[in-house]
C-alpha cells in the first residue's frame, strides 16, 4: 500500500471518538478504565504514537518528578525505524496524564 492509500480520520473524526471513548454510554467499563482508553487514544492521536510503541511505554517516560511530562521520548528500543525521539506534549494529553496518574498510578488509589 502507498502513502497515497491512507486515509486518516479528520478533526472532527478525532473529536467524536474521543467523546465515545469517555461518554458514559460506552458498554462494559468503568470510568477508569474509559480514561485510560481516552489516554492512549490521545497518546496515538496527539503525540503520534504507533501502536507497539504505546504498548512498550513505561509509567516513568509519562510521569516524572510528581509530575506529567513536557515531551515523550520514544526510545531507540521502541520505535519502528529504531531512532529515538522526541515529542511535545498537548496541554489535553498533558491533563489525560495527570488524571492517569490520581486514577491508575498514585499510591493512594486503590487497585480495581
Amino acid at each position: 500500500m502507498n502513502r497515497s492509500q491512507f486515509t486518516t480520520l479528520t478533526p472532527e473524526e478525532c473529536d467524536k471518538l474521543l467523546d465515545q471513548l469517555l461518554s458514559p454510554q460506552s458498554p462494559g467499563h468503568t470510568p477508569r478504565v474509559h480514561h485510560r482508553n481516552y489516554t492512549m487514544t490521545l497518546l496515538m492521536l496527539d503525540a503520534g504514537c504507533r501502536v507497539g510503541e504505546l504498548v512498550q511505554l513505561r509509567q516513568d517516560q509519562l510521569w516524572f518528578a510528581h509530575c506529567a511530562i513536557g515531551a515523550l521520548t520514544i526510545e531507540r528500543n521502541q520505535a519502528k525505524n529504531k531512532h529515538e525521539r522526541t515529542i511535545p506534549i498537548t496541554v489535553r494529553l498533558g491533563d489525560a496524564i495527570k488524571k492517569m496518574h490520581e486514577w491508575w498510578w498514585s499510591e493512594d488509589t486503590a487497585l480495581g
